[in-house]
C-alpha cells in the first residue's frame, strides 16, 4: 500500500490470514482432491491441493483490499499515517509464491 506520505508499505500474507480463510482452503483443496479422484482415480489430498488452495484464497483476500479497509489487516499501521492506494504485487503462479519450511 502506499501512504499520504509516499511510503510504501508491504500487507504480508500473515496479516490476511483467518480461520475462515484457513476453513475455506482445507475444504477447496479436499474438493479438488475428490474431483481429480473421480476423474483419474488418484485418491488422498497433496500438498499441490493444500499450496494451490492457499494461493487462490490469499489472491483473493487481496483483492479486496483498498484504502479504506486495509488499516483493518495491519495492526502496526501508525494511526496518524492514511493508507491512499493498494496495489497488488506481481507475483508467481501457484508455488513459485510460496516457500515450504520445514
Amino acid at each position: 500500500m502506499t501512504l499520504r506520505d509516499g511510503r510504501k508499505v508491504a500487507v504480508g500474507g500473515r496479516d490476511l490470514v483467518s480461520g475462515a480463510m484457513l476453513e475455506n482452503l482445507v475444504r477447496s483443496a479436499a474438493e479438488e482432491a475428490a474431483d481429480r479422484e473421480a476423474q483419474t482415480g488418484q485418491g488422498g489430498l497433496t500438498e499441490d491441493d493444500l499450496v494451490a488452495a492457499l494461493d487462490r484464497e490469499l489472491r483473493s483476500a487481496a483483492s479486496l483490499l483498498s484504502s479504506a479497509n486495509v488499516r483493518g489487516y495491519v495492526p502496526g499501521l501508525p494511526q496518524d499515517v492514511d493508507p491512499v492506494s493498494v496495489e497488488p504485487l506481481a507475483r508467481g503462479a501457484g508455488t513459485a509464491a510460496y516457500a515450504r519450511t520445514a
